[in-house]
């Protein structure tokens, strides 16, 4: 936790005092642990986290519900329900009770002050075993409402058409793949910092579905 974490928390309780208001914090990597660019592309627009979209104030839907730095009033869990125990890995337990919050009024507020720091290193292949693992939770979710309608959004996104630049980029790059991304994974893990758009790429080229 950061030294203004709880007091942050607290504070915006006091002035969203509504019992269907839940307060989202920051959560970067501790500096002392020295994250990489590619880290820090994780935590603020990859999958890690997305908190490099997010702005002071906005009110996020429940697929950014990251309950390693949420408060939500006790009152209101109490009603209206707490983590499903039929979660039996690693992820998407936390959007699973947020979307049946939301269903129930529930608002999820962004305040960045509110600080509490990842305490890890992780490498291009820590990430991409994380990732994997979150994957293997899948079915579980995929029974859930919350799943089925995480899937539809998923699908709609991924339905928009990419940007003319960068639909030539991938068009451009497609043939090249297996050349350029095996010799750029060892680029991933330095202090060079990439395009955040290639740590994607090699990122999901090595992620097993």
């Amino acid at each position: 936790p950061g030294p203004r974490l709880a007091e942050q928390h607290a504070a915006w309780h006091k002035k969203f005092p509504e019992e269907n208001v839940g307060v989202l914090g920051f959560v970067p990597w501790l500096p002392s642990v020295h994250p990489t660019p590619f880290m820090q592309w994780s935590g603020l627009y990859g999958p890690q986290f997305n908190f490099g979209y997010f702005k002071p104030g906005m009110d996020l839907d429940f697929r950014y519900s990251y309950f390693c730095n949420t408060s939500v009033k006790a009152a209101f869990l109490a009603r209206h329900g707490v983590f499903s125990e039929t979660f039996r890995t690693y992820g998407y337990e936390d959007l699973e009770l947020s979307y049946r919050l939301k269903k129930q009024g529930y608002r999820l507020l962004c305040n960045p002050d509110a600080v509490g720091y990842h305490n890890k290193y992780e490498t291009l292949e820590n990430t991409i075993q994380r990732v994997e693992a979150l994957y293997r939770s899948w079915p579980e979710f995929g029974r859930t409402e919350a799943g089925k309608h995480f899937l539809e959004l998923w699908h709609a996104q991924r339905s928009k058409p990419p940007s003319a630049a960068k639909a030539a980029m991938k068009t451009l790059l497609r043939p090249l793949k297996t050349v350029a991304i095996p010799m750029l994974r060892p680029l991933v893990d330095t202090r060079v910092p990439l395009p955040y758009w290639l740590y994607d790429q090699v990122l999901y080229h090595y992620v097993t579905p």
